[in-house]
């Protein structure tokens, strides 16, 4: 009975050793590898190559291990490949990632989302082509970033989102070609960064707010185009940019965002476009800008908010489209302002408070159509302003608050209508103001302010609507005001605080519509004056409701 027991004993204990036996095997597995060692090959999945070499396509180890050591042998073969998507979205991976002697390619997103990752990145001598997304979202990595000098190849987003390497930046001689966004978001990076002559292509997005570059930037001389956003965020680059002789295209907001860079900003002789805030907001520059004549279009917002630039500004003769927003908020550059022959339209804000302008403005015979605040707080531009006979749209607020502005203004018989307030606040004209026969609509605020204006004000036939404050405080036209027959609409202070017309006030139609009180202080400080309109028409119900007493006939 007591050898039964004794036997049961045994064989609990033995039981109980094999449960802890198990135990520490799953822990050591859980555990992974330690330091330094490499990873056994019954870790991988992989392909033999034809040269007898081998290829990782996929990692099946355990799901979470330490320092990440690669083997450089597997199966009697070398490794010199990993495969695309080998270590896709390992992130229980910790530590460093070291990548043997003999790897030659690194696949397509081969470690992205190798998030847990927090050491150093060893990429091996040999090593040619890194594909894409091959370390994209690796944010843990810390460190510099060192490329092995036998690499000729960055694929697209190769290091994408890789914030947290933390060291320079040198790219190796040999490469050709840097992909879209390959190291983008790379904001830890810093020091100055290093491009050599070797390369030729600089992708979208190649170098997108990494902030944390410092110093000049020299785009080498095989580049002939230049990538949508590729340094675009670069705060930190603090010297001149040099730009290739070989340069035909900067990309849309290539290097928009990176205030810190100083000096003149000289486009090369070969460029013809400039894309769509390729330059925006990049007030460090402090000299001139210089701009080629093979220049044949110039993108919205390409220099919008350089408002260090200074000096005069020549727009190059085969320019023929001037986007919006392109030198809004320059308001560094001086002297007059020509725009070429051959341009058709301004963009809106293309110059907007552009205020050290301090000459005249020339507008082309070839100009079709004036945007939105083309030229709007233009304070600065001096002298007469032509607007060329062939203009058939002048936009809102187009020359508002362009107070330098003197002598007559003349409105071309090509315009049917004008946007609302486009000479509002222009209160230097000191001459006359002509409006073409055939005008039918007279905008709001169309001359708001404009209190410069002398002589007399002659409204056309054809106008049918003269909108609200059209021609409010325009106190320098004298003598009287006769609104035509056409006129079916006055808009509420049309004429207010027009103190100098002094003579007859006659509406000759019936004016359907009159809005609030369009004449206030004209008749309401020269008590004087008589309204003459048709007996019984709108304008003398009007007038006899407003003023309490009967107009005058015509």
């Amino acid at each position: 009975m007591k050898a039964g027991k004794t036997a049961k004993v045994l064989f609990s204990l033995l039981i109980l050793l094999v449960f802890l036996t198990a135990l520490a095997c799953c822990a050591q597995a859980d555990t992974g590898t330690s330091s330094g060692n490499e990873m056994p090959a019954e870790y991988f999945e992989y392909t033999v190559l034809e040269d007898g070499t081998v290829q990782i396509d996929r990692y099946i180890g355990p799901e979470k291990a330490v320092n990440v050591s690669i083997p450089a042998m597997i199966g009697g073969g070398r490794v010199t490949a990993i495969g695309k998507n080998a270590f896709r979205g390992c992130s229980g991976l910790t530590g460093s990632l070291t990548i043997p002697e003999g790897v030659t390619s690194i696949g397509r997103d081969a470690f992205v989302s190798c998030s847990g990752l927090t050491g150093k990145l060893i990429l091996p001598d040999g090593l040619k082509s890194i594909g894409i997304e091959a370390f994209a979202d690796c944010s843990g990595f810390t460190g510099s970033l060192i490329l092995p000098d036998s690499l000729t190849d960055i694929g697209s987003s190769a290091f994408y989102l890789c914030s947290g390497f933390n060291g320079t930046l040198t790219i190796p001689e040999g490469v050709t070609s840097i992909g879209d966004a390959a190291f983008m978001d790379c904001s830890g990076l810093t020091g100055s960064l290093t491009i050599p002559e070797s390369v030729v292509s600089i992708g979208d997005y190649a170098f997108d707010s990494c902030s944390g570059l410092t110093g000049n930037l020299t785009i080498p001389a095989g580049v002939t185009n230049i990538g949508k956003r590729a340094f675009a965020g670069c705060s930190g680059l603090t010297g001149s940019l040099i730009l290739p002789d070989g340069l035909t295209s900067i990309g849309e907001h290539a290097f928009a965002w990176s205030g810190g860079l100083t000096g003149n900003l000289t486009i090369p002789a070969g460029v013809t476009n400039i894309g769509k805030g390729a330059f925006e907001s990049c007030s460090g520059f402090n000299g001139n800008l210089v701009l080629p004549g093979s220049l044949t279009d110039i993108g919205e917002f390409a220099f919008y908010g350089c408002s260090g630039l200074t000096g005069s500004l020549t727009i190059p003769e085969g320019v023929t489209d001037i986007g919006g927003h392109a030198f809004a908020s320059c308001s560094g550059l001086t002297g007059s302002l020509a725009i070429p022959e051959g341009v058709t339209d301004i963009g809106g804000h293309a110059f907007a408070s552009c205020s050290g302008f301090n000459g005249s403005l020339i507008l082309p015979d070839s100009l079709t159509s004036i945007d939105e605040y083309a030229f709007a707080g233009c304070s600065g531009l001096t002298g007469s302003l032509t607007i060329p006979a062939g203009v058939t749209s002048i936009g809102d607020y187009a020359f508002s608050w362009c107070s330098g502005f003197t002598g007559s203004l003349k409105i071309p018989e090509s315009l049917p209508s004008i946007g609302t307030g486009a000479f509002s606040y222009c209160s230097g004209f000191n001459g006359s103001l002509i409006l073409p026969d055939g005008l039918t609509s007279i905008g709001e605020d169309w001359f708001s302010r404009c209190s410069g204006f002398t002589g007399s004000l002659t409204i056309p036939e054809s106008v049918t609507v003269i909108g609200a404050s059209a021609f409010y405080d325009c106190s320098g036209f004298t003598g009287s005001l006769t609104i035509p027959a056409g006129v079916e609409v006055i808009g509420d202070g049309a004429f207010n605080r027009c103190g100098g017309l002094t003579g007859k006030l006659t509406i000759l139609g019936s004016a359907t519509r009159i809005e609030g009180d369009p004449f206030q202080m004209y008749i309401g400080k020269f008590r004087t004056i008589v309204v003459h309109c048709p007996r019984n028409s709108n304008a003398w119900n009007w007038a006899m409701k407003q003023y309490g007493y009967s107009p005058a006939e015509p």
